[in-house]
Order: structure tokens, then sequence, then C-alpha cells
């Protein structure tokens, strides 16, 4: 998925997400008409070549084996011809095997078509348009991507049950807070002494699962604290919009929790345990975790 595709989102400059970089002696400017609403790169040193201008969005997330396709409306002043790519997160590897488009002065619909490699799952890829090399200015807007094939994957959490430890799991602890989250047993444990002032001071996420439209799924899991309190789960996406969220009470006692909504979008989301804001030091167990199409 692409954010604000469209140049009409976040503060003044509508340029939320996105990101103009140059190398070699090239540069550029960026800025979003507000009338237009249209993205305008305009090479000030244009460089020797197309990838020494580039205008890029990060932590795009494609799954392996799954077919995409991007879509965007692109003008120049001039005629002239750019590239566009979805790489890896450092730039080494091409998904979509960058081919020059040309560019006239008319504002045109272009469509990319790639497919993801098996056993290459990447949530950190990047788009870009590769604009150096030539020294007209260029128009973007309307960049969506999308994809085209749309199996279910019907249990789309790893490691649930913690028998490889915390792989495929984050745990992100912030600065207000104290915390240890480890494995113990096949099973997650939260050792938290501060919890913060925030609910997600502390938490633990599953990123990258990849959720279908008007689809409804199961989410269970195993539950305990040593000190009697809720914690809430949520499941967002990168931008933290959320498709879920509900408040769950743990006691000092194993508990199985079962939750149930309907996603309205396809969307690669995190399912996030959300365990700050509590006052006095304690331990948190969660086990079995699984998330299903019902």
């Amino acid at each position: 998925r692409i954010y604000n595709g469209t140049f009409d989102q976040g503060d003044m400059t509508r340029l939320n997400y996105w990101e103009l970089t140059s190398q070699e002696g090239a540069s550029a400017e960026v800025n979003v008409s507000a009338e237009t609403r249209e993205a305008k790169i305009e090479p000030l040193q244009k460089g020797d070549d197309s990838g020494d201008i580039l205008f890029k969005q990060t932590g795009v997330q494609l799954q392996e084996g799954q077919d995409y396709e991007l879509t965007f409306h692109a003008r120049a002043e001039e005629e002239r011809s750019i590239q566009v790519d979805l790489v890896s997160q450092d730039g080494s590897v091409s998904y979509s095997n960058a081919e020059p488009i040309q560019l006239t002065k008319e504002m045109k619909p272009h469509t990319i078509t790639f497919q993801m490699p098996e056993n290459t799952t990447d949530l950190e890829s990047q788009l870009w348009f590769k604009l150096g090399g030539q020294s007209e200015a260029v128009y973007l807007d309307d960049v969506s991507l999308v994809q085209t094939s749309n199996p279910v994957e019907l249990q789309p959490l790893k490691n649930g049950d913690f028998a490889n430890g915390l792989e495929a799991w984050s745990p992100y602890i912030h600065f207000d807070a104290n915390a240890d989250v480890s494995t113990i047993d096949e099973m997650l444990n939260v050792d938290i002494e501060n919890a913060g002032n925030e609910k997600w001071s502390v938490l633990v996420e599953q990123p990258g699962l990849s959720l279908s439209q008007d689809t409804t799924y199961i989410l269970s899991f195993k539950a305990k604290s040593t000190l009697p309190r809720d914690i809430e789960v949520t499941i967002e996406n990168a931008a933290y919009q959320r498709y879920f969220s509900r408040v769950v009470s743990l006691t000092d006692e194993m508990q199985t929790y079962e939750l149930e909504w309907n996603m309205t979008a396809d969307d690669m989301a995190s399912l996030k345990f959300l365990m700050g804001q509590v006052a006095d030091s304690h331990e948190i167990s969660i086990d079995d975790v699984s998330l299903e199409v019902k």
C-alpha cells in the first residue's frame, strides 16, 4: 500500500510519507500545488544517472509470491523519460524490473505489474521514482499500489506458540518505561518494572499480517498477569489506522480470550498487545496466539 498517493495529506507541504533525495552532485526540489494537488519534482542539478534524483516512499510492504499493480499519473514540462521501481530496503534488489517510461506534457496514467519472488517477503521495501539525468520537471499524482492476487491467508500469524522464541514478534519499550521481553518455556513473558505513561509504552507486536477485506477473523490467545490489570489488543496498519481494538482483563490465572471482528479493507497490519500505563511492577504471560479466518 502507498500512503498519501494523492498528495493531500499531512502538513502544509502535503508530502507526508514521501522523501526526495539526491546524490553525485545532483539536486532537486519538490512542492505540491494547493490547486492541482500534484507533486512537482524539479531537477536543479540533473546529475548523470536516473538514480541520482529519487522521489521515494519507504516501508512499502510486499508479500512473497503475490502479484501487484502500481498505477500513477505523470507528465513533464517537456517530453522526457523516467524510471520507476520497487526495490529492497537497501536498494540492492529490484522487484519490478524498472523500465523507462516516456512522459509527455499531458497527464496520463501508467501501470506497472510485477510478482514478488517466492520465499521473499519485504515489509520495508521502497518505491522509487528515478528522476535524475534529465532536467525537465516531472509532475506526479494518484500513486497507488494494490495486490491483484488475493488468496485469503487463512492463518496469517506466525509463531503464536513461541516455540521459536520471539521470531516474527517485535517488542517496543518507550523511554518512559522499563520492561524486559523474553520467552520462558515457549511462552511470552513481559517483566514490567515501570509500565510508563501510555498504553503503548510497553507493547509486543507481530507486523506484516496480510488481512483481507470483508473477512471475519478470530483472534485467540491465553494470558495472565501477576497483577490483575487490563491490556488493550489492537489490529492496526503502518499509519496507525485501527481495524480492531479490544480491552481485556487479565488475572493471575491463565485464561483463554477469543475476539472476533470483520476486516474492512485489504491491508498489511500488525497485531499489538498494549501493556503500558499501570503503576506497579508485574509480569504478563501470553501464549497460544492464533489468528484465523472464521
